[in-house]
């Protein structure tokens, strides 16, 4: 089916520019695999099928071009982000950081009662005194059956 959205290409585009910068060398075939999903066959049931190739493979060339992407050298296949593409990244990423509402600025939370009862210092268990730690005597089973009836 067609996108809905009219800018859908460049948001594929920093999809995969921050792909490629999170995964390390990162050729067409391991895109494919992330942008893949399921696949309606109707009555059949739905299994997981690829991304399109040619989108990611023409976008990573348009990166390549801008100087954003570049072939791996150590790697035999696969691209990975350029100083130029991560200062570009690093540089939204700290934007981004700045204008985001401070977490730390809201109200506390209130600590869960569990927590503040743990907390709480455990009672000491009254010890008995002069008292030998000795089991009460059993009787067999023939005299307290005896004993029972009476």
């Amino acid at each position: 089916r067609p996108p809905v959205e009219q800018d859908w290409w460049y948001v594929r585009a920093a999809s995969v520019l921050r792909k490629v910068y999170i995964l390390g060398p990162v050729g067409v075939s391991k895109l494919r695999r992330k942008y893949g999903g399921k696949r309606n066959m109707g009555a059949r049931p739905e299994h997981f099928f690829k991304g399109s190739g040619n989108i990611l493979r023409k976008i990573s060339q348009q990166l390549e071009a801008a100087g954003l992407l570049q072939k791996s050298k150590t790697s035999r296949a696969g691209r990975i982000v350029s100083a130029k593409g991560r200062s570009l990244l690093d540089g939204i990423a700290a934007n981004m950081a700045r204008s985001a509402p401070a977490v730390a600025a809201s109200k506390p939370k209130a600590k869960p009662k569990k927590e503040e009862a743990a907390k709480e210092e455990p009672k000491a268990k009254p010890q008995k005194e002069d008292v030998p730690d000795a089991e009460p005597e059993k009787k067999p089973k023939a005299e307290s059956k005896k004993e029972a009836k009476e």
